[in-house]
């Protein structure tokens, strides 16, 4: 890690412990720490330059004074100091995710524990707009675009799905539509666990793309990222969500027992089809990754005569 400490912790406890090698042993609780400032130095290495997104975390441009680069730095600061079960978890799944680097995916380079500032990630700093801000620019997408993105989505998330990992997060601002026509997403290494929603920790944006049974309290399965990715696929067609309300417990609801609206007349059968079962309120319904990335490239294939891939945005 960056900071040439080790994070410690047993598989027979929740106890975390900060290693400062080579000195002695120097326990402490994984926390939030304290809030950073511009031009701090983060684990001896990266200069925070500019707070680019805040909420329940943070995230940071900065500037890697060992190997020479912008990255992207962000700050766990969303579960509670006593809450170590959950940064045990987490700095597991992160630990995977680094060693295996899953295609697709936003990668990580660093992670550790700050002294000051707690638990850190430093990843991939990318600069491509998001598609929710492509969306916002361009108003939305033609089938054939959307089919795409579906489908390199899902390729993506079937290889996270593959090393059990679910990203619990789909949702266009953290998908990065790249200059090559490929596409990336963010933050895989938040994905896996289950908060309860409820009044303070739900978000409109969280409730928009929240499966039925995460809203219901269950356990995230993959099945849930292909329910937010079929709310994904739904918006870029439709421009705007299937679901809308100002009272994310409300929207959450509307989850559980409300039917989309039907999409524009003009989308094809086909997707109508494919995001129907992606939208699926039984997660045994809906497709895999991997079938749900063959069905969107074979759509694209045999429409490409018809004008169906024409993009709006080009």
């Amino acid at each position: 890690m960056g900071d040439g400490s080790l994070l410690a912790f047993s598989t027979d406890t929740i106890d975390l412990t900060i290693v400062d090698a080579p000195e002695a042993r120097r326990e402490e609780t994984i926390g939030c720490g304290t809030l950073p400032a511009v031009a701090e130095m983060l684990a001896g290495r990266y200069r925070l330059v500019d707070r680019i997104g805040t909420g329940g975390d943070e995230f940071w441009r900065a500037e890697d004074t060992v190997d020479p680069r912008t990255v992207g730095v962000r700050l766990l600061r969303s579960w509670p100091d006593e809450d170590t079960w959950y940064a045990e978890r987490f700095l597991r799944n992160v630990e995977g995710l680094a060693r295996n680097r899953v295609d697709g995916f936003v990668p990580i380079l660093d992670f550790g524990v700050d002294s000051s500032v707690g638990v850190y990630l430093a990843v991939e700093f990318v600069d491509d707009e998001s598609l929710a801000t492509r969306l916002e620019r361009l108003g939305p997408l033609e089938p054939g675009p959307t089919m795409r993105l579906v489908a390199r989505a899902a390729d993506a998330l079937d290889a996270a799905h593959t090393l059990g990992v679910v990203h619990h997060g789909v949702r266009p601002r953290k998908m990065f539509p790249r200059p090559d026509g490929g596409l990336v997403l963010a933050d895989l290494w938040g994905g896996g666990f289950t908060v309860r929603l409820d009044a303070a920790n739900v978000t409109v944006e969280r409730a928009r793309y929240v499966s039925p049974e995460e809203a219901k309290g269950e356990q995230a399965g993959t099945g849930s990222d292909i329910y937010a990715l079929g709310v994904v696929a739904y918006t870029c067609l439709a421009g705007r969500p299937p679901f809308d309300h100002e009272n994310p417990l409300a929207l959450a609801l509307m989850q559980v027992r409300d039917l989309p609206p039907p999409l524009p007349d003009a989308v094809p059968t086909a997707v109508r089809a494919l995001i129907a079962a992606a939208l699926a309120k039984n997660e045994g319904d809906r497709p895999t990754a991997a079938r749900l990335a063959a069905w969107a490239r074979s759509i694209v294939d045999a429409s490409e005569s018809d004008g169906l891939t024409q993009d709006r945005a080009q």
